[in-house]
């Protein structure tokens, strides 16, 4: 229906703005939902990390000097692998760091250390 006060050349441009103005908005939901699962993603790597440097600090203070000594060496080095790093390593980048190839077969040696050494 068109309406008899304003001009028809007035209504088109109104048309127009509306429909840039609506495709801005949907523009930048997506762009929001994009960034909300970005952000998601970076909390839980933080939690992970929090939680790795918390669980690595106290294995640290629980574990009596000597016996850190009787362990095998590759024990040894993998605390010390994780204490110079300031972010969480994966296991991939743990057997990197001790020189491993980062296959299934290592990575999953490496992840029973690891696990141990949690224990």
């Amino acid at each position: 229906m068109t309406s008899p006060l304003l001009p028809q050349a007035l209504l088109r441009q109104l048309d127009e703005r509306t429909r840039t103005a609506r495709a801005e908005v949907d523009r930048l939901e997506e762009a929001i939902a994009d960034l909300a699962g970005r952000l998601q993603e970076a909390r839980q790597l933080l939690t992970r990390l929090e939680a790795t440097r918390q669980t690595l600090t106290e294995l640290d203070e629980q574990t009596p000097p000597e016996a850190a000594a009787d362990l095998p060496a590759v024990y040894q080095q993998i605390p010390a692998i994780l204490a110079g790093t300031s972010e969480g390593l994966r296991t991939k980048d743990v057997c990197r760091a001790l020189g491993l190839p980062d296959e299934p077969e290592h990575t999953e040696g490496t992840r029973a250390k690891l696990k141990r050494l949690v224990g």
